[in-house]
């Protein structure tokens, strides 16, 4: 039996509070267990896992119906020292589908049935001085009255405790949970007004000081103020309004910056908590005639829905997996991403806030109303969601529900936001404009979010023309063959027709396509994988990809569609490129085809001829090339992986292969089966729970989870008798 291990709750050297990954030394049953919850049950033969853990990993994305909706149970054996009669220990849970039970050595001490936000539990008075044990419940049974309530949304309903945990060590008198908010309520590029709203615990009547100091993310400080007062026993609210602070730094998608907010607080002369937080400042608004505004200049709204899991980890995406899906969203020149259709990873968030990505974030939610403890838990995930994600700079709407109507719920959802955060319109997507006017839910809202409807989008307009508008679905245009150029191809004109039409309306205030990347559903139409989007499950860019960038981004873009190997009986191809340059011109071989000068999509026909096809165009005076080359059978497979190191157990990363041929030519055609193999103290996170990755236009990628132990990881993979080069990750030690 693995040593138990031991956490002190003792202060940092300037901090009260003291934060440690509790994501190491976790026993799992998948299934009920009779008393798993004592402290002497029987654990013996249960699984060793780290958090994140998800129990859908290895059944989900499989070429098979259902997934496991059930019980599962966590287990963990630790020891504390540190504590006091002045110091308290609490776990966070960031996240846990759904229904949730936690217990402290038999004693019950929390339940939630909030899913997506997370939750805080006070160990404090159950611990012990030996060891301890904590038992967790988590059950992904379909309840109607547990967000979003439906059997069978179109998105998988993974169980586990699914993201990071930690244990928290604070003094008495300390700040909780979600309890620090700031707010900007007034915001110009010639001044802005910030206030710091804390909440404090605290047992006893204290004498207490409260400091808050914004700095600039130079180090400078921006404005500083402090407060002095009594607080009693319970929960106090405390207010700090700082010094106007002058010519700010404002926070857009082409300047992100940020703000870092400190507060100190101490009970009776002493250190009694310190917290840090970032935020950004910025003013925006939605017009009826002319769309989005933002720091008082238009900004056209233009990205994507994302979901957020990953074959093999289920949605157990750690926080360093939820950053490069931020980047890709930036890299396609997009500036707008809604979370759909539930509250996400705050790592997530954090990079949207640092990249310059306007969010729409709602509530867990498709297509499905309950009862009355639905509509209670509905009101308590939004108040939940907006205590958690407020100090967001990126978050610019509230989403009430996706695809469903209720007046009553709405309107409750609606005020609770507003009585939450008055800074921020509330939205929910339609996709029947008519059932929403004849259900009385449309002009609840201050923005109304429209689903689809392209092809009457002008009718629309005219059944809402005082209401602002955004497109919250678009396009949906699957595709189910990953190899069918011809279905990729189709897809990029859907979207590419589509956003034609909504540019073309200005009162429209941006859209997001249906979707970002393709993900895993149970959903009876599209089950084991929704090929919506313009990445395909994991992460690798589709031709529509392209065809966005070529669309949104500013740099020069330039991309031949498909592949320049042959096709069985066609001598001519119709060539295409994606490209937002002035012109572009074709070469075959070095020949040069001719120069096209005019629309997102050029083409050329070209009798086909083996060799090198390129792009190049020029923006600007800037010039950006292509070229796809004709290819081989793989000889070369080049392993590569998006992490220096792992943080520690838990931890993940991509690990990714690429196919050439013995020229170094990207293998784009055909499907090969890729076997990957892992040393040290890691774990392949494969579909299935297997090691293999098939590869689509010359990428297979597999995710690697960091377990217990130090070291490094050491990864190879291999295909058809070809060999890939050896890649070696560090790994922290685990505590």
């Amino acid at each position: 039996m693995a040593p138990v291990p031991t956490y002190s709750l003792t202060p940092d050297h300037d901090n009260p509070r003291r934060a440690l990954t509790f994501c190491d030394g976790w026993l799992f049953r998948k299934g009920d267990a009779a008393d798993a919850q004592q402290p002497a049950a029987n654990d013996t033969d249960w699984e060793r896992i780290v958090l994140p853990h998800c129990f859908n990993a290895e059944d989900t994305f499989t070429p098979s119906r259902g997934y496991y909706r059930g019980p599962a149970w966590y287990r963990k054996r630790f020891t504390v020292h540190g504590l006091n009669p002045n110091r308290r220990a609490h776990l966070i849970l960031e996240g846990s589908f759904a229904v949730t039970h936690v217990w402290l050595n038999g004693r019950h001490l929390a339940h939630s049935v909030d899913g997506y936000t997370g939750m805080s539990v006070d160990l404090t008075d159950a611990l012990v001085a030996g060891e301890n044990v904590l038992a967790i419940r988590v059950s992904n049974t379909h309840d109607p009255d547990v967000l979003p309530g439906r059997e069978d949304p179109d998105y998988n309903l993974y169980g586990g405790i699914y993201r990071e945990a930690l244990l928290l060590g604070t003094n008495d008198v300390h700040v909780p949970r979600c309890g620090l908010r700031i707010l900007t309520p007034q915001v110009s590029a010639d001044s802005a007004r910030v206030e710091v709203a804390v909440r404090i615990l605290s047992t006893d009547a204290r004498d207490v000081r409260v400091e808050a100091t914004a700095t600039d993310a130079d180090g400078r400080v921006a404005a500083r103020a402090q407060h002095d007062t009594t607080i009693h026993p319970g929960e106090s609210l405390i207010t700090l309004a700082l010094p106007i602070i002058t010519h700010p730094r404002l926070w857009s998608p082409e300047a992100p910056h940020l703000y870092t907010m400190v507060v100190t607080i101490c009970a009776d002369g002493e250190p009694a908590d310190r917290l840090e937080t970032r935020f950004g400042l910025r003013s925006f608004e939605f017009d009826v005639e002319r769309g989005f505004f933002l720091n008082g200049e238009h900004l056209r709204l233009v990205g994507v829905n994302r979901h957020q899991d990953f074959p093999g980890l289920g949605n157990a995406l750690p926080a360093r997996l939820q950053r490069p899906d931020a980047e890709l969203i930036k890299a396609m020149g997009a500036n707008f991403v809604r979370l759909s259709h539930y509250p996400q990873h705050p790592a997530f968030l954090d990079a949207c806030d640092e990249l310059g990505i306007c969010v729409y974030e709602e509530i867990a939610s498709w297509q499905f109303i309950g009862g009355p403890k639905f509509h209670d838990n509905a009101v308590a995930m939004m108040r939940a969601m907006i205590r958690r994600d407020a100090n967001q700079p990126s978050i610019i709407l509230w989403g009430l529900f996706n695809e469903g109507r209720s007046r009553e719920l709405f309107q409750r959802l609606h005020d609770a936001a507003h009585e939450e955060d008055p800074s921020r319109p509330t939205i929910y997507a339609e996709n029947n404009p008519e059932k929403g006017i004849a259900l009385e839910t449309v002009r609840i809202p201050d923005v109304l979010g429209i689903n689809y409807e392209i092809e009457r989008l002008d009718e629309v307009r005219a059944m809402f023309s005082d209401r602002r508008l955004l497109s919250s679905e678009h396009a949906n245009s699957t595709t189910h063959d990953l190899t069918d150029w011809h279905r990729l191809a189709e897809q990029s004109d859907r979207i590419n027709a589509e956003l034609d039409v909504l540019d073309a309306r200005q009162w429209m205030a941006g859209s997001a396509l249906w979707s970002m990347h393709d993900y895993g559903t149970d959903y009876e139409p599209s089950w084991p994988i929704q090929r919506s989007g313009a990445l395909d499950e994991c992460r690798r860019p589709k031709d529509s990809f392209h065809l966005l960038c070529a669309r949104w981004r500013k740099e020069p873009v330039v991309h031949i569609e498909g592949h320049w190997n042959p096709i069985a009986d066609v001598p001519t191809r119709r060539v295409r490129v994606y490209t937002n340059c002035e012109r572009v011109s074709l070469r075959l071989n070095g020949r040069d085809l001719g120069e096209r000068t005019e629309g997102l999509i050029r083409t050329w026909e070209v009798a086909y001829e083996p060799g090198c096809l390129e792009a190049v165009g020029i923006k600007d005076g800037v010039e950006a090339r292509h070229e796809l080359r004709t290819h081989g059978e793989p000889a070369m497979l080049i392993l590569e992986t998006n992490a220096v190191e792992l943080a520690g157990p838990g931890d993940a990363c991509w690990v990714t292969a690429r196919l050439l041929d013995a020229d170094g030519a990207p293998v784009l055609t055909g499907q090969h089966d890729v076997e990957f193999a892992a040393a040290g103290p890691v774990i392949i996170r494969g579909v299935g729970g297997g090691a293999c990755a098939t590869s689509i236009r010359g990428i297979a990628r597999i995710a690697v989870q960091a377990v217990e132990g130090d070291g490094e990881a050491i990864l190879k993979a291999r295909t058809a008798g070809v060999e890939s080069n050896e890649v070696r990750i560090p790994l922290a030690a685990s505590p």
